[in-house]
């Protein structure tokens, strides 16, 4: 918050961010140029803009981009089909491969989108003109940028959307139980074997490249970025998209129901 008033303060322009009412969100902060608001309590349903659609918005993206990444990794080749189930190939997202993934999504959020929820939170705007085709044009903005797998119908995309809507949040966890979980997990971990290294290299006539193989030199870039400190990864994000659609465009895409068999998704 310091950071960002002093960059207010330099650009001579004075802001206000509004605040859930939550414990942690402390108004102790000294500010120059930015003043906080902080939303009355339980009214999170009915004025908090991030709940008029943003949310919803984000975790359609952000699923859609997890579901294109596993397909991805079943056509390239890069997951063997035969000896592992969906859930085990899911199971290989980390920590970082989700951040990435949380980033990409909420780039493909419009400016317009987060303009209609504020206005659905009855926020005054500026402009209220065209509000109607507004609307229309911010929801066809984000259904364009969602990837929905062959075979896959949207009533089983939007149940795997909201699968974990009524998940609890917050527990109470002593101690012991946090280091007994963090065990196990470095325990499991230093079992895991190499045996699922991508082979997309076997080729060594270079006149094919495989899809595996780009799919795993993506990676290797986004490592080098990653070493490297790099604030933005916006192109490495386009050149993903890119090379997606073009293997879509020139294979037929494995369903969904090819490797998720006849259960649905839950």
């Amino acid at each position: 918050m310091k950071r960002i008033d002093s960059r207010m303060c330099s650009k001579k322009r004075s802001i206000v961010m509004l605040c859930d009412n939550w414990a942690a969100h402390s108004n102790d902060t000294k500010l120059i140029n930015v003043k906080l608001v902080f939303l009355p309590p339980n009214t999170t349903s009915l004025i908090q803009p991030i709940d008029m659609g943003i949310i919803a918005n984000f975790k359609k993206l952000y699923r859609s981009l997890v579901l294109r990444r596993l397909v991805n990794n079943i056509d390239g080749g890069t997951e063997s089909t035969s000896d592992k189930k969906a859930a085990d190939m899911a199971r290989k997202l980390t920590v970082l491969d989700s951040l990435h993934i949380q980033r990409e999504a909420w780039s493909k959020i419009t400016q317009l989108t987060t303009v209609n929820c504020y206005r659905k939170a009855s926020f005054a705007m500026a402009e209220e003109k065209n509000e109607e085709n507004e609307d229309e044009q911010a929801d066809s903005d984000s259904n364009t940028e969602v990837y929905v797998p062959p075979g896959m119908s949207d009533e089983d995309f939007n149940c795997y959307m909201t699968v974990d809507n009524d998940l609890s949040t917050e527990a109470d966890v002593d101690l012991s139980e946090i280091v007994g979980t963090t065990q196990s997990a470095d325990q499991e971990h230093g079992n895991c074997s190499d045996d699922d290294e991508d082979n997309g290299d076997e080729n060594d006539a270079g006149t094919t490249v495989s899809f595996a193989a780009v799919t795993e030199s993506l990676s290797i870039v986004r490592c080098y970025m990653e070493q490297k400190g790099c604030s933005s990864y916006e192109p490495l994000y386009e050149l993903q998209n890119f090379v997606t659609k073009l293997n879509e465009q020139q294979s037929k895409q494995t369903t969904i129901n090819d490797f998720f068999g006849c259960t649905r998704i839950n």
